[in-house]
């Protein structure tokens, strides 16, 4: 049985009151009624009772209707407000409808009051109803934008036809702009950029066109400048087959597609690497099955993928030990049982699949699961064939000379300390010859270093051919030599190698098409006579080689005692040297060169002289060839280059008719890379004109023949500096090769010019010099002149200069200064 209603009934009178209680209980509605006759009393009731409706007259005295109603709609919105009055009019009625009175009666008409209350209720029922929905709705609204605020998703719609965007907070949250900014399509599509821009454009013209869904992901740039990944989920909404919307949602995906993009990374990195390595990979699961191999291990083992997984490790990995070819034990085992890592032995060779080997190293490691527990293990081996190849090879190219293959100096200083131990135990001797090839230096000169190199090869076979096996026989570095001889027993047996050397040595040799002599100087030392240690042996012999070449070359000489203090003279000698570069005790004397015709000064050779605190001065003979030997040739000659430079630069400012004075260049100088800038730099920074420079080059230099060569002297002509072959004659000069050279003059060496009177032979040569020179637009002059007959002789054959101690001496800068002065004629 239902409830009864209760009714609340704002009426003053008590009849009326009555009246409708009567009406309510005639028409059988079961209704508990209360009536409130003033505004004090509806403020206490509209709270104190859940309310069905509300039953109102218009005219309560002290009451205004329109306030009691809205009073009522603040309190009871959802109760149904039936007006009862017998004194409104249909025109007021309707008004007041507006205001929220649900129904209106008359009194005299309550027939109706009772069907007008059930109609009420049920349409407060719905009313109820369709605000719950409502507020549902609301909820459920509210719940979706916060549930797509948490999921970055928003909302958003264009309408093709105005070309204009509309869409929600999350999205302009998404996109960092405010909820009210330009929505037009231009600026939606002013997020994305290059290939995106593009995809986006395509795909919308593709829903507009075709009616097509999309869902797609996409990179964007906010209105601030940061980059996000979205989701972009859209669909088309048709009107009579044209699409008049496109309705879609954008997601913001940023931290998953990064995620994704990382993890994709991450994975790619993983492949690569082992795809990539030089090392063979191989895993297997805990029972040492394999489940993976890399590309190198493929390689390397000879199986494929497919082959090898689900077979047992030691089915794919046969590996042997390299010295006796046994197997050794599976590598995984250490890893599989106790989890430690381990490598496989030194000596460790695989045999692939084709029968081949490769010696292997490798080492093998257990894969556990996150609890800790052995799942697995990893073998990583690499082919270390080669890099023991290189290895041995690296370690055999330190002990052995590059060009000869014989041990260098540390290899026989090796063999020697050994052959002393065994001397010293067995009561024996051992022999150390010292070697050096004589005159050497004139064969790299003139030929070349390839020919250089050919003759140290041929001399290395010559002295492997009279030793014995047990000698060892060494390349010290250059020209230089050593042989060890152990077990010898009598001097007599040193003595006998060493005379074999010099016959083998000296034996012709064919460069070129040319045939060479060589001949060698040798020096030995013995233990136990000449020395207890390796150092002190070869330091003696090296003394007695020395001895060797002071008494002619080509022979060998015993150490004794008394070499020694010539050795340390010699060292001494240098130490002084290199101590007068720093010094500064060189000087430039100044040899005069005169025209033959009217013997004019015309020139000068500048000739070094060494103001020794001790011995005085001492000419190039005495102290060149150590020079040469010690490098300091390179400094001493470069010394002299810039000291004719300041000096005739500083006589052609003080007014003088100066005239070029030449330089004599070492092979050494002219092979350096940097003498043309050198020079270059040296005249600009003197501002002597190059025109008052000359080189002088032995034929030995230019003689190679080589484009580099020709290179270097077209530079130098290209400065504006002449140059000169010295001591023309002497070396192997041809009409071929001189006429190649950019040459100015040719020096005839004075050796024709001593004995030009009475040897026909020396005559001739010099004849034909200077034909040849002058054929080829060269000037010609004669050193060593110092008779009168010397002077008729060149004279009559049209030899353009002269040099030599019958015009003048070397001389030191002031006294050539004097000869500048007056430009005097030398007779």
């Amino acid at each position: 049985m239902d409830a009864p209603l209760n009714l609340l009934i704002i009426e003053d009178t008590l009849a009326d009151f009555l009246l409708v209680e009567r009406h309510l209980r005639k028409d059988g509605l079961d209704a508990h009624c209360r009536q409130v006759a003033n505004s004090a009393d509806l403020v206490a009731d509209l709270t104190d009772m859940n309310w069905d409706a509300v039953l109102s007259d218009y005219n309560v005295p002290g009451m205004e209707f329109t306030e009691s109603l809205a009073l009522v709609r603040s309190v009871l919105p959802d109760v149904p407000v039936i007006l009862v009055s017998g004194t409104v009019g249909e025109e007021n009625a309707v008004g007041l409808l507006k205001l929220g009175v649900t129904d209106f009666l008359l009194k005299e008409n309550l027939t109706r009051l009772v069907p007008a209350i059930r109609r009420a209720q049920r349409d407060a029922a719905e009313l109820r109803a369709r605000h719950a929905a409502e507020q549902a709705l609301r909820e459920k609204s509210q719940l979706l934008l916060e549930m797509s605020a948490l999921a970055h998703i928003g909302g958003w719609e264009y309408d093709p036809a105005t070309g204009r965007c509309s869409w929600t907070e999350e999205v302009a949250r998404i996109h960092e702009v405010s909820p009210s900014a330009d929505t037009s399509i231009a600026f939606f599509f002013s997020f994305f950029h290059g290939e995106w821009r593009l995809k986006i454009e395509t795909v919308l013209s593709q829903a507009i066109k075709y009616g097509k869904p999309f869902d797609l992901e996409l990179e964007i740039v906010t209105a601030k400048g940061n980059r996000k990944w979205v989701r972009m989920v859209f669909a088309p909404t048709s009107d009579g087959g044209s699409v008049v919307k496109i309705r879609g949602s954008t997601q913001d995906i940023t931290d998953r597609k990064r995620g994704e993009i990382m993890m994709f990374n991450q994975k790619e990195r993983a492949e690569v690497t082992l795809h990539s390595i030089g090392d063979a990979v191989i895993t297997t699961d805990a029972q040492g099955i394999i489940d993976y191999l890399n590309p190198v291990a493929q390689q390397l083992t000879g199986w494929s993928m497919e082959g090898a997984i689900n077979k047992s490790l030691m089915d794919v990995l046969n590996i042997v030990d390299k010295n006796n070819k046994l197997p050794l034990p599976n590598p995984i085992l250490p890893a599989l049982s106790e989890g430690t890592i381990s490598h496989l032995p030194v000596d460790c060779l695989l045999i692939r699949q084709d029968g081949r080997y490769s010696e292997i190293e490798n080492s093998t490691a257990p894969i556990r699961s996150r609890d800790g527990s052995i799942i697995g293990a990893v073998l990583v081996f690499r082919d270390v064939t080669a890099s023991r190849e290189i290895t041995a090879k690296i370690a055999y190219q330190a002990m052995h000379d590059a060009l000869t293959g014989l041990p260098n100096r540390i290899l026989a200083l090796d063999r020697l300390q050994q052959a002393i131990g065994a001397a010293l135990r067995e009561g024996t001797c051992v022999g150390v010859l010292f070697l050096d090839l004589d005159r050497f230096k004139n064969i790299n000169d003139s030929l070349g270093h390839s020919s250089g190199d050919y003759i140290l090869e041929q001399v290395a076979a010559r002295l492997l051919s009279v030793t014995r096996a047990t000698d060892t026989v060494s390349r010290q570095g250059g020209d230089e030599f050593m042989i060890i001889m152990p077990s010898a027993s009598h001097q007599v047996h040193f003595a006998d190698l060493a005379t074999k050397i010099l016959d083998a040595v000296s034996a012709p040799y064919f460069v070129k098409q040319q045939e060479l002599s060589l001949t060698i100087s040798i020096g030995i030392s013995m233990y136990p006579n000449d020395g207890s240690d390796a150092s002190t042996l070869i330091k003696n012999a090296d003394a007695a080689m020395y001895h060797a070449k002071e008494a002619g070359c080509d022979n060998y000489q015993f150490y004794a005692t008394e070499m020694n203090s010539k050795a340390a003279k010699r060292l001494l000698f240098e130490v002084q040297l290199r101590h007068a570069v720093v010094r500064q005790e060189f000087v430039v004397y100044y040899q005069p060169k005169v025209d033959t015709a009217d013997r004019k000064l015309i020139g000068a050779e500048a000739l070094i002289r060494w103001n020794h605190p001790d011995l005085g001065l001492l000419t190039p003979a005495n102290f060149i060839a150590i020079a040469e030997d010690s490098g300091l040739i390179v400094s001493i000659g470069q010394w002299v280059t810039e000291e004719v430079c300041r000096q005739n630069q500083a006589w052609l400012q003080h007014g003088h008719a100066c005239v070029p004075i030449s330089v004599n260049l070492s092979a050494i100088q002219f092979r350096n890379k940097s003498l043309v800038d050198s020079l270059r730099i040296l005249l600009e920074e003197t501002g002597l004109p190059p025109r008052l420079l000359e080189l002088e080059l032995t034929e030995s230099v230019i003689m190679q023949g080589s484009e580099t060569v020709i290179g270097t002297l077209q530079r130098l002509k290209q400065l504006g500096i002449n140059l000169s072959i010295d001591d023309f004659g002497t070396g192997y000069s041809s009409l071929s090769y001189l006429k190649r050279f950019p040459i100015d003059t040719l020096k005839i060496d004075q050796s024709f010019v001593w004995d030009i009177a009475h040897d026909e032979s020396n005559a001739a040569i010099i004849k034909a010099i200077i034909s040849m020179a002058h054929s080829l637009k060269m000037s010609v002059i004669a050193e060593g002149v110092e008779t009168q007959e010397q002077l008729a002789f060149l004279e009559a054959h049209q030899c353009d200069a002269i040099q030599g101690y019958y015009f003048s001496q070397p001389v030191p800068a002031m006294k050539f200064e004097e000869m500048l002065k007056v430009q005097r004629t030398l007779h």
